[in-house]
């Protein structure tokens, strides 16, 4: 058996004749059967090796309910994102041990997610600068690894916009009405040759929630929630390993992977989830850098 931790927040809303209710969010742990043959790898022949695909840009944002610049900041992004479509993976994250996560009184939903913590611990030594903050593709700058206030997104963005060495991921989903259960797969395709270990990772993350939010100098009580992350379907928060048991990747290698879970009893709308994809150097070197993002619906 192998766990998958997947931290979905309990949505009260999408609860019929809940109205009103409190949820407290407790991390949910789902242990998945490792299916035989739920993994495969091959190498392409010479020839037939695509190209490097287009370099997609992952953004870890760090925003909280209490935290009155964090719609602002959010726009931002959504601006950004809007004007590279489907170029700019965007995720929001709720970590815990923060006053501004805490929700508004009167709240719905709790985002706070310790997965969220951990990945901000792992990669940017933690949330130090106030929210909104956020990490570009885990890529340092200045020679630091500290994630950047919502003024100094837009250049990062722009540069890792222009990388031309990423390897190719793909994503797909498929979901059961019927049975609840949710199948995912990634494809990692090494356009050339690679020398060192990779990563991937992949997220759900759910839009339009509807709560309590702090704006500026009020509450917004309908404000409108994209982006969420709900927590991760991989074994740890760093992600899964690619054929570890290769030192290197030759052009052409091709390494797919099947998850699948059940969803029944947990309280989440799948229409309003995303699967998001990367793939990243694992940090053994001091190198987190992402080196492709994808996204597709869940359901």
């Amino acid at each position: 058996m192998k766990k998958l931790l997947f931290a979905l927040c309990c949505v009260a809303l999408i609860l019929e004749g809940c109205n009103g209710c409190k949820e407290n969010n407790p991390a949910i742990v789902w242990p998945v059967p490792v299916v035989p043959g739920n993994d495969s790898s091959y190498v392409l022949p010479s020839g037939s090796v695509p190209s490097a695909a287009v370099h997609n840009v992952l953004v870890e944002e760090f925003s909280g309910q209490s935290c009155s610049n964090c719609p602002a900041g959010h726009t931002i992004l959504d601006g950004i994102s809007t004007a590279n479509p489907g170029r700019v993976n965007v995720v929001t994250m709720y970590i815990t041990l923060s006053p501004q996560t805490i929700p508004p009184s009167g709240a719905l939903y709790d985002f706070r997610n310790a997965t969220a913590l951990s990945i901000a611990n792992w990669i940017y030594s933690g949330v130090s600068s106030g929210l909104p903050s956020a990490g570009v593709d885990r890529t340092p700058v200045g020679g630091s690894y500290a994630l950047l206030g919502n003024g100094a997104w837009s250049g990062p963005i722009t540069t890792q916009l222009g990388v031309s060495d990423s390897i190719n991921l793909g994503i797909s989903s498929s979901f059961n009405a019927t049975t609840g259960v949710a199948t995912i797969v990634d494809t990692v395709t090494y356009p050339y040759t690679v020398y060192n270990q990779q990563n991937v990772s992949i997220y759900i993350v759910e839009d339009s929630l509807i709560d309590k939010q702090e704006d500026g100098t009020t509450i917004d009580n309908a404000y409108v929630f994209m982006d969420v992350f709900r927590g991760m379907v991989n074994s740890a928060y760093q992600g899964d390993a690619v054929l570890p048991s290769l030192t290197s990747k030759p052009t052409g290698q091709v390494y797919w992977r099947r998850y699948t879970f059940n969803t029944t009893g947990l309280i989440v709308n799948p229409a309003h989830c995303r699967v998001v994809a990367f793939i990243n150097n694992p940090g053994t070197v001091g190198d987190f850098r992402v080196l492709q993002s994808v996204q597709c619906n869940l359901k």
